[in-house]
Order: C-alpha cells, then structure tokens, then sequence
C-alpha cells in the first residue's frame, strides 16, 4: 500500500469548490458466481505525484442491492477507488486499490469495479437502505435493512455468524456563512449511523461517519470566512465498516427467512473557529448496509451458479443460467417480483441433481409484468432445505427505447423524447441524494434546467402505466 496523504483541508480545488462533473461507477461482483453485493464501503482518492505518491480522499459510496456504486469526481484528475469488504467472507486477490485512472464525464471504475472470490466454507448475505436524508432516529422514520438467512446443505450448521455494517454519507452542498471574520481550524461534516438489534432493544452498532473537510493537523493550513461572507463548497461524503461476531452466537440468526435490521441516522456537523462562529447551511443524506457471513466446517451450498441473466424479446423475458457443481439438487423455483422486495413464484424447473459439470438452464416469462420485472431463483435441495441467487432485472425492449431525454450534457432546456408512444404522466429531475429538484407534468414542453447547479443529475420519466425509466444527465451552464 502507498502512503495516504495527509494533508489537509482536502479543499477547494481541484475536490470540492465546485459541483463534481465526473460520475465512476462499478459493481461488486464474485468470481464464479451471479452474486452481487450490497453494503461494500467504495472511496475514491484522488492522486497527488510523488515519491511515493500520496492520495486524497475525495468520494465515498456504498454498493446498492445490486452491488453498484457511483462515485463522483472532477473531469481530468487522476483517481484510484479502494474497497472496505466483507473479509471474512471474500477475499480480493487484485483490484484493490484499483489501478489509477483518468476521470472523464461518466467512467467506469478499472475492471468495471471489484471482483471478489468467495470463502469456500462462508455463505454471505447483504442488505442495504436506500439514501435518504437525516435525520431518521424515530422509530417510524428508521430504514429497514431485509438480509437472508443463509440455509446450508442438509445437516450443516454454521460455526460462526459474523456482522458486517457499513455507511456512506454525502452532502451536495455546503454553505459556510460568518457575521465577522471567522477562521476555521476545524471542520467534521458526516452523520453517526446505528444499526439496531432485531431481537431486542439496543445498538448493534454505531458508525460515526465523517469527512475532516478542515483540519490543523500536519502543519495544514486553516480556512477563513469574510465578515458577513457565504463559503461554497460541494460534494462532500463519507464512509465507514464494522466488524463484529454476532454475541453468543444468537439462534435468531440461523434457520430459514430473513432478517430485519433498522437503522437510524443524524447528521453530524462539528468544528473549531477563532475570532467568530460560523453558520453551516447543508442537506445530510445517509445509507446504512449489513452483511450477515456465515461459516461451516466445509462447503455449505448444494449448487454453485455461475451465471443468471435475463434478456427481452418482445412481449417474452428470457432467463438463462448455469451451474457447476449440484449435490442433492432437487429444482429451481424460479420467482418474480415488481420492486424486488415482493415476490411470487412463475415457474419450476427440475435441476440435474448431482453434477461436477457446466449445466446450463433456461425458463421464459411469457406473461411479465408492465415495466421493469425483477427476478431471482430459489435454489431447492431434495430434503426442502434452499438458497437464493442474486437479484436481476430486465425491462422488454419496447418499454426500455420508450423515452429518453436530449441534450445530454445541457445548459437550459431540456426535451423529453418518447418513441413508442407511451404516455408520460410527469418528468422528474432528482440530485445525486436522490431529492426532486424539478417536476414537471407537460413531456411535450421543454424543461427549464438553468437555474439547477451544475452537476450529475438523474431524470425519471414516469408512464401513466406505472412504468419508468431513468437516465443520467449532466448539467452545466
């Protein structure tokens, strides 16, 4: 490993005094495997030439259901994204830290993200929330956080569970105001993240998730804000993991279902100033993650698949998938669901039962949903014990060229395109934190973006069947 940098504060320029225009995404994947996986702690340095060189924290982000991330930078930098895993549960022979890159408007991370190989003797199960905005300490604002149980094959129980907890916070923008000159020594920006425990009353864990956006260590060099002035800065996250075993082994944790977690979180702002105090004017979105990695004394999962994927081909969804190994395979109940958290079973398909071979398996979905259909597989073995793949989705191909947006990148109007003649019902424009910045309910008329910031923006236009469909769109004026 090179060393980090340490120097301090990480900004203006070239991180934060202006709106990021760069967007990094990747997935986490595992070798040999369809799994994708949530709650993986991203962070993104940027590179500073030296012997050795030294790195600058820049972004963090969390891995979604799907095991994606974004992460956002300036066009021009050179950057390099390092991974906070599961490592009892994976492993990462290379890629981590991946090699350095050049950041354009949209790049994908080198090797399209990280590539994990699993623990032979480990099942791991992820969840994660959706980003919302802090604060979300009451029990009605909490997030709820769905992890699998893993099941073994028929006899096995695990020697050890292990919790994994992780957080990402970020802020789009930050307004720093004084009434009198201020210098700050100082600044904290982030939010602390408490994963609760399920079965009784108590903190799991807590994550004290921050960016040290100003600081004197190092012999760094304060900030100063001019009487009754407004400093902007942009962009701003952080990340944070935790390791722990599940106490005493709870008997909560095994067995078959799921497992819900809730998470709260606060947004956190501290910091130190000579000479006056200053205001902080800022918007905290926070998402929490758990992995639950479970550990036997062999390997503990009757069917190793290594692809699942779906395809559209018309008014038909395609799937098609394969496996390596089956031991005491029974079927595959092959199920579907509208928002992935909801699902019903469409069809059986009988397994091979016993194989050391590559096997491939195919199903059509001749009736799917309107809009996108969510999938996954319930991996049966003959005594009635199972596992789940990963998630996949797929839209058919009339409704995924059903509209889009243009010009991409834009200064002021922005159109509304749709080529199958669906109708539009509204048109939303929402920030890398997810919130709706702009509505509109008129997809013939232009949009007036001038006055949003520059920036990364994802525009959803909605169906008047429910139906959607998104798009990344770069503003700059």
């Amino acid at each position: 490993m090179q060393a980090m940098a340490q120097t301090y504060p990480v900004l203006p320029a070239p991180d934060h005094d202006a709106d990021h225009d760069a967007i990094i995404t990747g997935t986490i994947s595992v070798n040999g495997s369809t799994q994708k996986v949530a709650a993986v702690v991203a962070r993104l340095y940027r590179e500073i030439s030296g012997t050795p060189n030294t790195y600058v924290l820049v972004s963090s982000a969390i891995s979604n259901s799907i095991g994606e991330f974004s992460l956002t930078g300036q066009v021009g930098e050179t950057y390099r994204i390092e991974y906070e895993f599961p490592t009892d549960g994976f492993t990462a022979a290379t890629g981590n830290p991946s090699s350095s890159f050049v950041a354009t408007a949209t790049t994908t991370a080198p090797g399209s993200g990280l590539e994990l190989t699993k623990v032979s003797n480990t099942i791991t199960n992820c969840g994660v929330s959706d980003p919302k905005a802090t604060p979300w300490i009451a029990a009605g604002d909490q997030q709820s956080i769905v992890v699998d149980k893993a099941v073994a094959t028929a006899g096995l129980e695990p020697l050890s569970v292990k919790l994994f907890t992780s957080s990402a916070v970020s802020h789009p923008k930050i307004d720093i105001g004084a009434i009198t000159e201020t210098t700050i020594e100082t600044l904290d920006i982030g939010a602390t993240v408490y994963i609760l425990d399920p079965f009784s009353a108590g903190t799991l864990s807590t994550l004290v998730t921050y960016q040290q956006f100003i600081s004197t260590d190092f012999g760094a060099t304060t900030i100063t804000v001019p009487a009754s002035g407004t400093l902007e800065y942009w962009d701003i996250s952080s990340g944070k993991t935790n390791s722990q075993n599940v106490p005493s082994f709870d008997p909560n944790y095994t067995g078959t279902g799921t497992i819900t977690f809730k998470a709260a979180a606060q947004g956190k702002t501290t910091s130190t100033t000579s000479g006056g105090n200053i205001t902080t004017t800022l918007t905290t979105n926070a998402t929490a993650g758990v992995c639950l990695v479970y550990t036997y004394a062999s390997n503990p999962l009757p069917v190793t698949l290594v692809s699942f994927n779906a395809k559209a081909e018309g008014n038909v969804n395609h799937l098609d998938w394969s496996t390596t190994s089956e031991t005491n395979s029974d079927h595959f109940d092959v199920q579907r669901s509208r928002d992935g958290k909801s699902w019903s079973s469409i069809g059986k398909v009988t397994s091979q039962g016993e194989s050391n071979e590559l096997i491939p398996y195919t199903f059509s979905d001749r009736t799917p949903l309107s809009g996108r259909n969510y999938y996954r597989l319930k991996m049966i073995d003959r005594d009635g014990t199972f596992a789940f793949s990963r998630i996949i989705n797929v839209k058919s191909e009339i409704l995924q060229a059903s509209a889009y947006v243009y010009p991409n990148p834009v200064a002021n109007e922005l159109f509304v395109q749709s080529d199958a003649g669906n109708d539009i019902a509204r048109v939303q424009v929402r920030n890398l934190g997810g919130q709706v910045v702009k509505e509109s309910v008129k997809s013939s008329e232009s949009m007036n973006v001038s006055r949003l910031a520059p920036g990364i923006y994802t525009v959803r236009i909605i169906h008047t069947d429910g139906s959607s469909v998104n798009q990344k769109v770069l503003i700059g004026h």
